[in-house]
C-alpha cells in the first residue's frame, strides 16, 4: 500500500508539495489522498484546472474511486480553476482562491490544488510564496493541503524555498526499467520520523484499483 511507503500517509493539518513531470501520476496521486480523506470522513475542497465536476468523479470511478455519493452530500467540493492568458492578472486568479478558501465551511479540512503550475507561469516570484506562505499558516489551524507543480513551473532556487516551507515534499518521476516505463515517487521530505527520506517508491496506474505499488525497488545514488 501507497499509505505504508508514507508512513501512514500524509500528516493532517500540513502543507504538502507534490511536483513531477508530465504523465507522472500527480493528479491520480491527488485523487488517491482525496479518496483516503473521504474515507477517513474528512471533508475535502478540491480546486483543479486537470478537470471539472463532470469529468472528476468519472475519471476516479474508472481507477477503483467512486466519489458521486460525496459529491451529492456536500463531502466533496470540486471548484474549477480559471486559466490564466498572458493579458489576464494571474493575481485575480489567486485572490479568488484565497477568497474561496477563506469563505469554505471549517468541516473542510483536507484542501487539494492540482495545480498551480499555469498559474505559477505567469504570477511574480512574491504572488506565490505568498499563497505558499498563507496555506502554511492555516495548516497551523489544523487544515491540510495538497498543492500540485508541474517539475517546470519554478526555478530551483523557488522551488528549494517552497519546499522549505512544506510539511511534505513529493517528486514524482517516469524512469525507464529495462524496457519498460515505471512512474517513481521520492519521498524528498515528510513530516514523519517513520520515514527515510531519499528511497525511490515505483508504481503504476491500474483501471479498476488506481495506484499499485510495483515490487521494482530503486534506491537514489
Amino acid at each position: 500500500m501507497l499509505d505504508d511507503k508514507l508512513g501512514g500517509g500524509i500528516p493532517m493539518g500540513s502543507l504538502n508539495l507534490i511536483e513531477g513531470v508530465a504523465s507522472a501520476g500527480k493528479s491520480v496521486l491527488c485523487q488517491q489522498l482525496t479518496y483516503g480523506a473521504l474515507q477517513g470522513h474528512r471533508a475535502v475542497a478540491y480546486f483543479t484546472s486537470e478537470s471539472n465536476t463532470e469529468a472528476l468523479a468519472p475519471q476516479m470511478a474508472s481507477i477503483g474511486m467512486k466519489v458521486s455519493t460525496y459529491l451529492r452530500n456536500g463531502g466533496l467540493r470540486i471548484y474549477p480553476l480559471e486559466e490564466p492568458t498572458s493579458d489576464m492578472d494571474p493575481n485575480r486568479v489567486m485572490d479568488q482562491m484565497v477568497k474561496d478558501i477563506h469563505r469554505l465551511p471549517s468541516q473542510y479540512t483536507v484542501i487539494v490544488v492540482d495545480s498551480l503550475t499555469n498559474l505559477a507561469a505567469y504570477s511574480q516570484e512574491t504572488t506565490v510564496t505568498g499563497f505558499f506562505s498563507f496555506c502554511k499558516r492555516l495548516s497551523a489551524r489544523g487544515r491540510t493541503f495538497i498543492l500540485v507543480v508541474h517539475s517546470d513551473a519554478f526555478e530551483e532556487k523557488l522551488l528549494i524555498r517552497l519546499g522549505a516551507l512544506c510539511d511534505t515534499h513529493l517528486r514524482l518521476n517516469v524512469e525507464k526499467v529495462g524496457a519498460k516505463l515505471v512512474k517513481s515517487l521520492d519521498v524528498c521530505k515528510i513530516r514523519n520520523a517513520k520515514v527515510v527520506t531519499g528511497d525511490i517508491v515505483n508504481f503504476d496506474v491500474e483501471p479498476g484499483f488506481g495506484i499499485r505499488v510495483s515490487p521494482i525497488a530503486i534506491a537514489r545514488a
